[in-house]
């Protein structure tokens, strides 16, 4: 998989190949126009997307759509882009290193892991009273909306944790009321965490394999629950389920959190911007 490096996807050209080998192009009415190929009007903004299977059996040297592509990459879009990648051994699920020719110039980056013993945290109940053993139907539920307020809370308290904001320490959460009327949900406990942080462009099949660690140590009882927060790329064309991610004026998140508590449930959260087809 590829992804560009430095795009920006609410003023230029952004391109990227998923895992199954789908050439995405997000590109601006400028670019699009003097292309030559054919795509949709994108969701967000005055942008195009064109989308390519470049594993298609038929997508080879030769072929009319190979070489219309071909055609289109050397006469008309002509720049040179960097780009992030990472390759996956389809067997095992893990990633794998990249052989690349003597010309190509290229950097390899290792992903950063860190691992930092969290004390004297303020931590909400988790899950919430509020949590039943079932997601409430938010049409007929009467505890829906506090589900969902409970959830939210929920959600922020994990963001913090994850920026180091002082607010929710015990030692140090001492905060003007005038920068900052925040309070930890309630009832809540001092409680120390670890947080287990990773850096880098990761496959699925890193954050998959992630989920099933956390997973089984929750199912044995070695912890009483995990989180893991996934940060997606600002710039990247897609988000959920390979749906076109936009960049409107309140931002580009592309952002998920999964709890996992025991009995093999787990809640969902999904953060995405008012640009994203996946919110609609």
């Amino acid at each position: 998989m590829a992804l560009q490096r430095d795009a920006r996807l609410d003023t230029g050209d952004v391109i990227a190949v998923l895992p199954s080998g789908i050439l995405i192009m997000n590109l601006t009415k400028d670019t699009y126009q003097t292309l030559g190929l054919v795509g949709k009007k994108a969701f967000c903004g005055q942008r195009f997307e064109i989308r390519l299977d470049l594993a298609e059996p038929g997508f080879k040297n030769g072929s009319k759509g190979f070489d219309r592509v071909a055609w289109c990459f050397s006469h008309t879009l002509t720049r040179t882009f960097e780009f992030i990648l990472a390759s996956v051994d389809l067997q095992t699920g893990l990633a794998r290193d990249i052989d690349f020719p003597p010309s190509a110039a290229y950097t390899r980056n290792v992903p950063s892991t860190s691992i930092d013993p969290l004390s004297d945290l303020i931590v909400p109940m988790i899950p919430p009273a509020s949590f039943p053993p079932h997601v409430p139907s938010f049409d007929t539920d009467m505890d829906a909306e506090q589900w969902r307020s409970d959830a939210i809370d929920l959600f922020e308290w994990f963001g913090m944790v994850t920026c180091d904001v002082p607010r929710i320490s015990a030692v140090q959460g001492t905060v003007d009321p005038f920068y900052s009327v925040y309070s930890c949900p309630e009832p809540n406990a001092i409680g120390t965490l670890t947080r287990v942080r990773g850096r880098g462009f990761l496959p699925p099949t890193e954050i998959t394999s992630v989920l099933d660690k956390v997973g089984g140590d929750v199912r044995e009882g070695r912890v009483p629950w995990a989180a893991v927060m996934v940060w997606g790329y600002r710039d990247a064309p897609i988000g959920w389920r390979d749906r076109e991610h936009g960049w409107s004026t309140g931002g580009g998140e592309n952002d998920s959190m999964i709890l996992v508590l025991p009995g093999d449930q787990c809640v969902v959260f999904q953060a995405a911007g008012s640009g994203d087809a996946f919110s609609m």
